[in-house]
């Protein structure tokens, strides 16, 4: 079954509210919506465009939500506030990511499990804190920049079909390996026979490369951000495209000199001296896959966005 406009705006709207207030808000939305659509039909209106006035008058269902529970907005401001809202439900899977690499990683150093945890969920608590502060500093200043943003359309709801989280997915998992690399020399149990930490990461990637990481991050967010504004279009793919092939280059010129995986890490747990090249080539594989993904998935969402841009235009004429 299609997901009408209204279906799909009640349903953007409807996630937003709490479980106690949405059955009744959902009926008096579409009976509300029902009514206006009828009425502009009578008025000689074709029936899509009518639906589309209709919403496109209520507005953008999160700041209708934030009106329906009283949840003060001034911080971000009305303009930015939606975006705002869906772009934080997205980078705050950064932090449990984070958690789980961390704790896996303490848990492959011997450290005991309790410890493991600690140290995960410390370290997906700092980095959710930092990636929220970050955020929200980022829309405050868009928010008081000079130019404001355009009008809300129908068309901006996300399809049923396709998640938020899949137009960012590579975000939250850059973040947690930024972590792994940062975090690796403190969380360690591995020493050598003076009491020196042993990482499993190779030392010299973050003192040498430690600029280029951050800026990775700081360019991943600002990309983020661009498409949540700007959409899904041919021109983002191909910029998307080039980003993830640079950054897939970056890795692979670190493995092949060994800058990803500590040998003598491994030669301290008693491993085979083979297992760090068997690794970083699973990596490389998993690297090519994800690259392979993110690639094609750009490029789909794109054409999915110029189609509905049409589609939108030709209801308009």
């Amino acid at each position: 079954m299609i997901a009408t406009l209204t279906d799909r705006y009640v349903a953007e709207l409807s996630r937003l509210l709490p479980a106690r207030q949405r059955k009744d808000i959902e009926r008096e939305l579409r009976a509300s919506i029902a009514d206006t659509v009828d009425e502009r039909v009578e008025r000689g209106m074709t029936p899509a465009q009518a639906e589309r006035d209709a919403l496109a008058e209520l507005g953008d269902p999160v700041l209708l939500a934030a009106d329906y529970t009283d949840r003060p907005t001034s911080l971000i401001g009305p303009h930015h506030f939606g975006s705002y809202r869906r772009m934080l439900g997205i980078v705050v899977t950064a932090g449990p990511g984070v958690a789980i690499v961390v704790a896996v990683a303490q848990v492959l150093y011997a450290v005991p499990l309790w410890q493991a945890l600690v140290s995960g969920v410390t370290a997906g608590l700092i980095v959710s804190a930092v990636v929220v502060a970050a955020l929200t500093l980022v829309f405050a200043i868009i928010e008081r920049l000079p130019r404001r943003a355009a009008a809300w359309e129908p068309t901006a709801l996300p399809d049923r079909q396709e998640t938020v989280g899949g137009t960012l997915g590579g975000l939250a998992f850059l973040l947690g390996v930024i972590a792994l690399l940062v975090l690796s020399p403190t969380f360690t149990a591995v020493t050598d026979a003076e009491g020196n930490a042993i990482p499993v990461i190779a030392p010299a990637l973050w003192a040498n490369w430690a600029p280029v990481i951050v800026g990775i991050v700081v360019l991943a967010i600002v990309f983020s951000i661009v498409i949540e504004y700007a959409g899904w279009s041919i021109p983002i793919a191909i910029v998307n495209a080039a980003v993830v092939l640079a950054g897939s280059a970056l890795f692979v010129w670190w493995a092949t000199h060994d800058l990803f995986l500590n040998r003598e890490f491994f030669a301290a747990i008693g491993w085979d001296p083979a297992v760090p090249g068997v690794i970083t080539v699973v990596a490389l594989v998993l690297l090519g896959i994800n690259a392979i993904v993110e690639i094609s998935g750009g490029f789909l969402r794109a054409v999915r966005s110029n189609r509905a841009r049409r589609d939108a235009n030709a209801v308009r004429a």
